[in-house]
């Protein structure tokens, strides 16, 4: 399965910046007034590095630079949020291994970590959002329960699978 680049998404050039978020996941979750906002914070942050580069210092104050870092921060755990609000019935296929971030289920709100790993391709059924939001997928390969959190940046390595899509 061929990757397409993905260079335009609401209106908004994305070419040459990196979003910390896949950019396929903000092509579904992203509007471009925010996109525009993120890019101009960016655009921000390097002028600061710039000018701290030009007087020979090699960071500029964290006063300056917090407030927009924290912004940043926020976009991209917004648009997980989004993204795992998203999820609904249907197949998940995992494109990653993961080794955090993903728990078993314990109970109505539990998770533990120890021994929790999901193996890159495995394929997952969507079995709901608990009262949290937290996402509970079933492991197809050996029917254990997993739960990734709301938000989570794993749930990036998560994407549904389309009936009639050649999975390899």
């Amino acid at each position: 399965m061929k990757r397409k680049i993905i260079k335009e998404i609401d209106g908004e050039s994305v070419s040459s910046y990196s979003f910390g978020v896949k950019k396929e996941i903000l092509e579904t979750v992203a509007k471009g007034p925010e996109l525009k906002k993120f890019k101009a914070l960016v655009d921000k942050r390097l002028k600061l590095r710039k000018e701290a580069w030009a007087r020979n210092e090699r960071w500029p104050s964290y006063r300056d630079i917090a407030p927009i870092d924290s912004e940043l921060r926020g976009y991209r755990h917004y648009w997980r949020i989004q993204y795992t609000n998203s999820f609904d019935n249907g197949l998940y296929k995992s494109t990653k291994t993961l080794r955090y971030q993903v728990g078993k289920c314990q109970g109505e709100f539990g998770t533990t970590w120890s021994n929790s790993r999901v193996e890159k391709n495995a394929l997952f059924m969507y079995i709901r959002h608990d009262p949290i939001g937290n996402i509970e997928l079933m492991n197809l390969a050996n029917n254990e329960l997993v739960k990734v959190k709301r938000g989570a940046a794993s749930s990036e390595a998560f994407i549904k699978v389309n009936e009639g899509e050649d999975n390899e």
